[in-house]
């Protein structure tokens, strides 16, 4: 772009100005927590966040995420819980955790494959 973004809050910022136009959004994901583990006098505030991210991303049609390990800071359980309530899919290929492990978008006559590694 001829303005680079960088960081959540500006790529959520330019996704929300093209929300009526087909997009497709890749990440490696870290998406809802800044680190793997945190101090427990900020999990209140972290999950908040994490909760209102997932809403956006329900808001900007996002259908799937392939989690990273920052993703999981809250357990697993935390991060089923937001993704369920908000209709988002979650593509792992880890055949422990029991997810899809690919999602396919099709648009037009083009199929675009994402594998949850």
């Amino acid at each position: 772009p001829k303005y680079p973004l960088g960081g959540l809050s500006q790529v959520a910022g330019y996704l929300h100005s093209k929300k009526d136009q087909p997009s497709v959004y890749v990440d490696t994901g870290d998406t809802f927590f800044p680190s793997p583990s945190y101090p427990k006098v900020v999990e209140t505030s972290l999950k908040f966040t994490a909760k209102a991210l997932a809403k956006s991303f329900a808001e900007l049609k996002l259908k799937f995420i392939v989690p990273g390990d920052q993703d999981l800071a809250a357990g697993i359980e935390f991060l089923k819980e937001i993704t369920a309530e908000n209709k988002i899919s979650i593509v792992l290929s880890n055949s422990k955790l029991n997810f899809k492990p690919f999602e396919v978008i099709t648009y037009g006559k083009t199929d675009f494959y994402f594998i949850g590694t």
